[in-house]
């Protein structure tokens, strides 16, 4: 008997194990996807994971956290804020799960929530670099501009530095009326070069033109042009706002809308500056 309940057992096992693969190669594949930008693609495969029913604890958690990504990437809002909270039902403690929902919550211009959760992130994971560049910008669009530069500057105190709370900070700087551009050279020296989104900076620094900029976010990998217009529209508009020239820079907001990348921080801060700008006149 006791051999039988073994062989049983092993039996069980070896059909378990095949299984469990299959729904490793799902949660894989969805990275790939994921990271491909295949967003509906990386959802399916994930769901998938998620009903197998052979994931749990860190894994499960962590395919939570990822399908909420791809529903928050094709502003499917709702879902992911489920997903999100689903991963925090099963660990309180998840920092990237908070900073997932908070994306969410300052999508939907609920900027309360997404500080609140910003902030829970943190007191978690203090070195969790993104969650205070989304913070600072939730506090720019709230049209907080010193506490949105505190949060960017934070975020350039972890290493390594980056080239976009760089840019937000100087942004942040020049709306409370600083003339930030020398601390924007200090920060660029460090920077990693060979992005496009480094012209930016550049731009800001007066050694490029506006047509530089976006000469050369058009030359970049096929296949995501219009989401580097978008950026790059959205930059030079924040240009020509600094400047004082506020016809051209709504001219270049609505340009980043005309893109229809809405998942990008810079539509979020394009259509903020807009309504900004049309309660100002």
């Amino acid at each position: 008997m006791k051999y039988a309940l073994l062989s049983i057992a092993v039996s069980i096992l070896a059909g378990i194990a095949p299984v469990q693969a299959e729904v490793r190669a799902d949660v894989k594949a969805g990275d790939k996807a994921l990271h491909d930008g295949a967003f509906s693609e990386a959802a399916g495969l994930y769901t998938q994971a998620i009903k197998s029913g052979h994931l749990d604890g860190a894994a499960l958690t962590g395919v939570y956290v990822k399908r909420g990504d791809t529903y928050r990437e094709q502003g499917l809002y709702d879902q992911a804020t489920s997903d999100f909270s689903t991963a925090l039902k099963l660990n309180p403690k998840l920092a990237e799960a908070l900073n997932g929902r908070a994306l969410v919550f300052a999508k939907k211009g609920l900027y309360d929530r997404a500080i609140s959760d910003y902030g829970s992130a943190l007191e978690l994971k203090p070195d969790l670099a993104f969650a205070y560049t989304n913070m600072g910008r939730v506090y720019y669009y709230q049209g907080e501009f010193s506490k949105a530069a505190e949060r960017f500057e934070s975020r350039l105190k972890i290493k390594p530095p980056h080239v976009y709370p760089m840019l937000w900070l100087y942004l942040a700087r020049a709306r409370t009326g600083q003339d930030p551009k020398a601390e924007l050279a200090g920060y660029i020296k460090s920077a990693k070069k060979g992005h496009w989104i480094y012209e930016a900076a550049q731009l800001y620094l007066g050694k490029v033109t506006p047509e530089q900029v976006l000469e050369s976010a058009r030359n970049g990998k096929r296949g995501e042009q219009r989401e580097r217009e978008a950026e790059a529209y959205f930059y030079i508009g924040q240009y020509f706002l600094v400047s004082g020239d506020k016809k051209t820079a709504i001219a270049y907001f609505r340009k980043v809308i005309g893109t229809g990348v809405k998942r990008f921080y810079e539509y979020t801060g394009a259509e903020v500056e807009l309504k900004r700008l049309a309660g100002a006149r």
